[in-house]
């Protein structure tokens, strides 16, 4: 019979890799654009997610998606793609119209623009 260690779980990685950081359930998961609720039940494995939110919750840590599927044991931080902050970012742009993008796209120019 295939014994399953629970410090390997996929919940208890996410789980070691939030409180590593200090942060709240709810902080990562307004990060992830989920509930608190739903991050609670993936980080204790009651249920599982899609490939998509795998990749968010990667990326958010900085670790491969091999380490959180348990298929590799280093939590070796990779390259960043985005911190915590800019996948905030990302995650409210998406949620805004073309109209109100390009008013933010503008708005980002000038603060750009004013550093020079």
């Amino acid at each position: 019979m295939l014994e399953v260690n629970m410090e390997d779980s996929f919940g208890a990685r996410i789980k070691s890799l939030r409180n590593n950081k200090n942060l709240s359930q709810q902080k990562v998961a307004s990060a992830l654009d989920i509930t608190q609720s739903q991050f609670n039940k993936i980080e204790h494995d009651y249920i599982e997610t899609n490939f998509s939110l795998i990749r968010k919750i990667a990326n958010y840590f900085n670790v491969t998606t091999d380490y959180l599927l348990g298929v590799e044991t280093s939590k070796e931080e990779v390259a960043p793609e985005f911190s915590a902050e800019q996948l905030q970012v990302v995650n409210l742009v998406k949620k805004l119209n073309n109209k109100e993008l390009e008013k933010v796209y503008n708005y980002l120019l000038g603060i750009i623009d004013a550093r020079s």
